[in-house]
């Protein structure tokens, strides 16, 4: 919780706040847990409060709500601000270089004219994080991770760039891409010119340092009458139904969907968990072959729960349910009767009929077809 000593300073205003700071350079400001706004009428409502040049350097902000409040000119430099609630928050002039805004609410956050530029080691990390009408407006981003954060509505127009990593994200709804300062190339990703559907300002690739042949395959996507075919997927399955895996992935691959099957697309030296999880991050759906196998799989049950927090978290259907055998209709597992009870589970059972199977898949790749954009 937080020490509320150091509460009491930082509502005596800007000036005392940061001269205690300078006389006790060891002491770092715990304001953990504080609502920052008026809990009832005897406390002083922090909410749209004014906390203009103070200096939180070091400071403990976990599982604070600074909302709605105003931070101009603040130094937060290498704060932790991970999931932080920053709900329409005023950061313009802030420093917040090598601050850490993992999972932060930063819609409608104001940064104008903001330094949030990393050091070489570590860099600003926006990832997942929530930019809904956030402005950025000559911002400094040079090394910022914005991958994948949501993006809607957001407002670059005169940032600084630079080492800024873009990976997996929907560029069609930044503003000011055209008008951004290139310090120094900076990182796209396959899967956001993907995303974008190619639809980004040209000048900006270039000042990012993109190569004229991903520039040609940009313009491809945006020419090609139809950018997508097929939903992209991720194979889940128990090492014991290899081989329909196995079946299943060459066969949608053939027909040009894009598959993810461990272990053929781990990196050797690639930790398993992190490989998974980002191959279900990137890809649109998650192909589920349950089996009793598959039931009392840890790894399928993770699987499916990381598939199910990503389908909460962007409001999109990814799973793709297959029962390979009667398993999950009788299982007590509770992630398989949530399941069974919540979603149309596809019959597979004979697929190992060579003419079961051909209409089974027929079902599956009509169903893995992509919405026009």
């Amino acid at each position: 919780m937080a020490n509320e000593e150091h509460l009491a300073i930082l509502r005596l205003g800007v000036w005392q706040w940061n001269k205690w700071r300078e006389e006790n350079p060891d002491v770092r400001p715990d304001l953990s847990h504080a609502e920052l706004q008026k809990p009832n009428r005897h406390m002083p409502d922090f909410r749209g409060t004014i906390f203009a040049r103070r200096d939180f350097e070091r400071i403990i902000f976990e599982e604070t709500k600074p909302h709605r409040a105003h931070f101009e000119g603040a130094n937060f430099h290498g704060v932790d601000l991970s999931e932080a609630n920053l709900y329409a928050a005023i950061l313009d002039d802030a420093n917040l270089q090598d601050a850490i805004l993992y999972g932060a609410n930063l819609r409608g956050v104001s940064f104008r004219d903001a330094k949030l530029q990393g050091a070489l080691v570590q860099k600003v990390d926006l990832t997942e994080s929530h930019l809904i009408r956030t402005n950025f407006y000559r911002a400094d981003l040079c090394g910022v991770n914005l991958s994948p954060s949501l993006l809607s509505d957001v407002q670059m127009k005169r940032a600084k760039i630079g080492g800024t990593i873009f990976a997996n994200v929907d560029l069609r709804d930044i503003h000011g891409l055209d008008t951004l300062y290139h310090v120094s190339p900076s990182h796209i990703g396959i899967e956001t010119l993907y995303k974008s559907r190619g639809q980004i300002p040209e000048v900006f690739l270039r000042g990012c340092g993109v190569p004229d042949s991903m520039i040609e395959y940009a313009r491809s996507l945006v020419a090609a009458e139809r950018p997508i075919d097929y939903y992209s997927c991720f194979i889940s399955y128990s090492s014991h139904d290899d081989a329909l895996a196995e079946r299943l992935y060459a066969d949608l691959q053939a027909k040009g969907v894009r598959c993810w099957l461990a272990p053929h697309d781990l990196t050797p030296g690639e930790v398993i968990v992190r490989g998974i999880d980002e191959a279900i991050r990137l890809h649109d759906k998650v192909v589920l072959l349950l089996s009793e196998a598959a039931v009392l799989s840890p790894w399928v049950k993770y699987e499916v729960d990381l598939a199910c927090t990503c389908e909460a978290g962007e409001g999109r259907t990814m799973l793709y349910p297959l029962r390979l055998d009667d398993a999950v209709l009788t299982t007590a597992q509770d992630w398989a009767v949530m399941l069974r009870k919540g979603r149309h589970i596809g019959d597979f059972r004979q697929w190992k009929d060579h003419n079961a199977y051909q209409a089974m898949f027929a079902r599956l790749l009509r169903d893995l077809k992509a919405e026009q954009q």
